[in-house]
């Protein structure tokens, strides 16, 4: 008996998957697929199971790599928060030592002055009290132009007025600033503040519109801010006077400042004393910026210690926390790599697993589906139902049956009859689907159907038969 067309490409399919696995072709004398020719051969049941054990390691494995690798990062954190630390350490405790020198400094430029104020004043008194008079002079000067420029900005607020003081002398500082860089630019290239943009160079001529479009503008402006500026000073006595007293107070201080240079310039001792009391100001701005810095460092890092000693304890014990850190960070890298690459082995020994398990299930499909194309192959069919034989057209008739198990074609059976208890012999076709249809048979005689279902060579019962008079 010949195989049909599924069975033999099932068998076909279970030789080739079965290449590749250690499950044989199930043999012909069982219908387990988990039996085998050979006992020591695994089974596909084995191999999944094999597979399964392999995930689930590999699945632990991976776990473990995840969460070395957060220990890692962790590890990296802390390392860099360590380092920060110590930075911060390191800096504040610098920056106390710079103020502390600062401090120094500081005390030795006031000895030096205190030492050079006793020499002047012994030594050289009258200039050295004319100095002392014309300084303090000098400081209520500045005291008083601070006030009048206050009393600028309070009458500007109270009484709204624009352009105010303020604007006004940028106004005039960048009319002079643009007005000399145009003339200086006319004058270094042979041309005229006064020339036509005709009349220049060509290779000059677009530098020499700008500038003198932005001279012109800056010009404008300022005469715009001047009537303004002169329309405030004229409506407001109170706003006119401190402007006047701005005026008058610098004139005094430019008085005052040349009457202490002068002291200075020709007396040697007043001079030891000036520059004295310069480095004493140096001193201090420079001691107050380091301790600015100290302590806004010491704020950042959130502690405080008074001596260096102290803050030196501090630094070394955030170096130390630094190398503990990293020894930590190199241990949890090695642990991570560990990790990772116990969790890749094993998943390269999942993946073989998987591909056997696999291959091993689809052989024993193919098998269950080649015992199945067989079993369907050696099946008998069903006997046939003929619902009817019709004939609605000359010489023709129509048979139809119910689709029988197992029966991949149908035999239709057909006789004419000649007398009353006589027949034809049958005659056969074989045909697909569940109707037949001929069209050449003999009007107004009458003939009898029947119809089995085929399985290639195994053949079903008959259907029962149908009589019919043909038109």
């Amino acid at each position: 008996m010949k195989m049909n067309k599924k069975l033999s490409a099932a068998l076909a399919l279970s030789m080739v998957v079965g290449a590749t696995t250690t499950v044989p072709v199930m043999a012909e004398t069982t219908n387990n697929p988990e039996k085998t020719t050979n006992d020591t051969t695994k089974s596909a049941t084995d191999l999944r199971n094999e597979a399964n054990a392999a995930k689930e390691a590999y699945d632990k494995a991976a776990a473990k790599s995840k969460t070395a690798d957060q220990e890692l990062a962790a590890a990296k954190d802390a390392a860099e928060n360590a380092e920060k630390e110590y930075n911060a350490a390191e800096n504040a405790s610098n920056l106390f030592a710079a103020w502390q020198n600062e401090k120094t400094a500081l005390y030795n430029a006031a000895k030096a002055a205190e030492t050079a104020d006793s020499n002047a004043y012994q030594q050289d008194h009258d200039n050295y009290m004319s100095y002392k008079n014309a300084k303090n002079q000098l400081e209520t000067l500045k005291n008083q132009l601070e006030d009048a420029y206050d009393t600028i900005v309070t009458t500007e607020k109270e009484k709204n007025l624009t352009p105010t003081y303020d604007r006004y002398k940028k106004l005039s500082e960048d009319k002079d600033y643009k007005n000399q860089r145009f003339a200086t630019f006319c004058q270094n290239n042979g041309f005229s503040v006064k020339d036509n943009a005709d009349e220049v160079d060509e290779d000059y001529r677009a530098l020499f519109v700008r500038l003198k479009k932005a001279s012109d503008e800056a010009d404008e402006a300022y005469g715009e801010a001047v009537k303004q500026f002169t329309k405030n000073r004229t409506e407001n006595e109170d706003y006119d006077n401190a402007i006047k007293a701005v005026a008058q107070l610098k004139s005094d201080i430019a008085v005052k400042e040349s009457n202490i240079d002068d002291l200075v310039n020709n007396h040697a001792l007043v001079k030891a004393y000036d520059d004295a009391l310069k480095d004493y100001e140096q001193a201090d701005k420079k001691e107050d910026e380091a301790h600015e810095a100290y302590s806004a460092a010491k704020k950042a890092y959130g502690k405080s210690f008074n001596s260096p000693n102290e803050w030196g304890k501090e630094v070394s014990r955030a170096r130390n926390a630094v190398y503990k850190a990293n020894d930590v960070l190199t241990k949890k890298k090695n642990a991570a790599n560990e990790a990772k690459n116990a969790a890749a082995a094993l998943k390269t020994a999942y993946d073989k697993a998987e591909q056997k398990a696999v291959a091993a299930e689809k052989a024993e499909e193919a098998l269950r589906l080649a015992e199945e194309a067989r079993k369907a192959a050696e099946a008998k069919p069903d006997k046939v139902t003929l619902n009817k034989a019709t004939s609605k057209k000359k010489k023709t008739v129509k048979v139809t049956w119910e689709k029988a198990n197992a029966a991949k074609t149908y035999e239709v059976a057909y006789r004419r009859k000649k007398k009353a208890k006589k027949w034809t012999k049958w005659t056969y076709k074989v045909v697909k689907g569940t109707s037949y249809t001929n069209k050449k048979l003999k009007s107004k005689k009458v003939y009898q159907f029947k119809v089995r279902g085929l399985n290639g060579k195994i053949k079903g019962a008959f259907s029962s038969k149908k009589k019919v008079t043909v038109k």
